[in-house]
């Protein structure tokens, strides 16, 4: 057997391990076929700044002042508003408008009318229960619709269509003020 040289055996480990991490990163990235030969479905990749803001609440008879969250997408690929949503601690986002009769009421985060998500941002006031366009009210029923608070998780969500799969794009925790 000939002796091999150090340099030599250093090239072939070399090798042999860029060979490992690039399989892992395929396999990661979803480039790879399952065992049954069918490529890997990728799930989207996108990038979202959070920001903090002040927003009031207008009654009828009085105004209040809450905690607001500015979602911005930033980065990452084109994303159709119909696939992508926001939740607290589990349930549906809402962001607020004031109406006609001096009052605020509940509206979608984002338009969803099959714009593309891209450098656009959504604000979210609070969540809960209650429909789009529904009333919001200063110490309103806990369960329709609760503001903002520390320790609430934000959850920028996509879902493809026919809901059968799902994935967090990215989570937020609200901090204190």
């Amino acid at each position: 057997m000939k002796n091999i040289d150090r340099s030599t055996i250093a090239l072939i480990l070399g090798i042999a391990a860029f060979a490992v991490v690039l399989a892992a990163g395929l396999v990661a990235l979803g480039m790879v076929s399952d065992s049954g030969g069918n490529a890997s479905e990728e799930y989207p990749y996108a990038a979202f700044t959070f920001t903090e803001t002040n927003v009031t609440i207008h009654t009828p008879n009085e105004s209040s002042y809450a905690r607001a969250l500015v979602v911005e997408h930033r980065a990452g690929m084109e994303l159709p508003q119909d696939q992508v949503y926001l939740q607290v601690n589990g349930e549906r986002a809402w962001d607020i408008e004031e109406h006609e009769g001096g009052g605020s009421r509940t509206v979608a985060t984002w338009n969803r009318s099959g714009d593309i998500v891209t450098m656009e941002s959504a604000r979210i006031v609070g969540f809960g229960e209650i429909e789009e366009g529904g009333n919001v009210a200063v110490g309103m029923n806990r369960n329709e619709f609760q503001l903002l608070q520390e320790g609430d998780v934000i959850e920028v969500m996509w879902e493809e269509p026919g809901g059968e799969r799902r994935t967090v794009l990215q989570r937020f925790e609200v901090e204190s003020e």
